[in-house]
């Protein structure tokens, strides 16, 4: 598996592909789900559970996290470029752009 730091908003949020899973945390809550990778790229990626931490150290946390959470699930392909990992809709737009954890 591969994690990588999304670096799309400025709270670090992470997510983590293994063997059919994934995982990850957002701002104050973490998620789990399942992903399915075809060929050419293709992945379908499933959010299954998020916690329901209260976020009081980041007022807009929960926000950016809800559209983090909702993006992954929208995401078909992926395109990776170095240490650079972008996840993108079925028409190509780009949903998250991420940086491969050292």
């Amino acid at each position: 598996g591969t994690g990588v730091v999304a670096s799309t908003h400025t709270a670090r949020m992470t997510f983590k592909f293994a063997d059919g899973k994934l995982t990850g945390h957002g701002v104050c809550n973490n998620f789990g789900g399942t992903y399915r990778q075809g060929g050419a790229a293709a992945v379908a990626l499933s959010i299954d559970g998020v916690t329901e931490l209260a976020c009081g150290n980041a007022p807009d946390g929960i926000e950016a996290e809800g559209a983090y959470v909702r993006a992954l699930g929208k995401v078909a392909r992926y395109r990776r470029s170095g240490a650079t990992l972008e996840l993108l809709a079925a028409d190509g737009s780009v949903l998250v752009r991420a940086t491969l954890a050292p």
